[in-house]
């Protein structure tokens, strides 16, 4: 109830409100892919698609060394969590 109040409800308010303005170009996404790493109870919690979004999930299945694809290792994320990635960040 209050991920609706706070996140769904606010959502199809912006589109209500871009539909009624004639504003066809308005996207919106939900995430439902949890972290492995995250308890199944949190769900998708706030924020966690930036790890796609920002191509973090590929990092995991590189040579990168660098900090960032260190932290994206620690994640155990699978190859389908990095194709995900390689998805969300072609829409972006």
């Amino acid at each position: 109830m209050f991920g609706d109040r706070t996140w769904q409800s606010s959502r199809r308010l912006l589109f209500e409100q871009a539909r009624a303005h004639n504003l066809t170009q308005t996207w919106t996404y939900q995430m439902d892919v949890r972290l492995p790493t995250y308890p199944p109870a949190l769900g998708a919690c706030h924020s966690v698609d930036l790890t796609y979004s920002f191509g973090d999930a590929q990092l995991a299945y590189t040579n990168a060394t660098s900090e960032r694809a260190e932290w994206a290792r620690s994640f155990n994320l699978t190859k389908e969590h990095a194709a995900l990635s390689r998805t969300a960040v072609d829409y972006w």
